[in-house]
């Protein structure tokens, strides 16, 4: 089967793509946004607890310091590292559609962790727990690479423990549902 050009890349590929870029970039902006913010609200907080500041001078502080320069940027990079996090947890497990139809369900352990750009060992707890899910096979070659291989059934589910906000994502899931 002859591969399509490196230019004329498939759009899944593209999009798999755009997913891990993204969510990088938005795991850095929103730890810089985290750190910066929540060093900000601190700061003005521990100002506001220690200090005789009350009535005009509190709503000033509250209302030009610790809002825009705190809270808000602080709830901007909770929410960017959370959505960074989903991106590349989407894009791992369209890199693993991807790879199932082109390689006819037999997914090498380090063609997979290659193909995402994961340390060996999280490329294999995805690839274990879809495994689970789908009662894959396993083929150990002579020089001891290891191959899953999966039949039609298709994982649809990513890795328990995945995404370091699980309480965030249960929460955002059902304000959205």
């Amino acid at each position: 089967m002859r591969r399509a050009p490196a230019a004329v890349r498939p759009v899944d590929s593209r999009k798999s793509a755009m997913k891990q870029f993204l969510g990088r970039l938005g795991k850095a902006l929103g730890l810089l946004l985290t750190i910066v913010g929540g060093g900000v609200t601190a700061m003005l907080l521990l100002i506001i607890a220690l200090g005789q500041i009350g009535g005009w001078g509190l709503i000033l502080l509250t209302t030009l310091l610790l809002i825009p320069l705190g809270i808000i940027p602080l709830t901007i990079g909770s929410v960017s590292l959370y959505v960074s996090a989903r991106l590349a947890r989407e894009a791992v497990r369209d890199r693993f559609h991807q790879m199932l139809r082109k390689d006819t369900g037999r997914i090498s352990l380090l063609g997979f962790a290659n193909a995402t750009r994961l340390e060996p060992a999280a490329a294999r707890q995805y690839l274990d727990t879809w495994a689970r899910e789908c009662d894959a096979t396993f083929d150990v070659t002579d020089e001891g690479d290891i191959y899953y291989i999966f039949s039609n059934q298709q994982p649809k589910a990513l890795p328990a423990g995945a995404a370091p906000f699980r309480l965030v994502e249960r929460v955002m899931e059902k304000l959205l549902a």
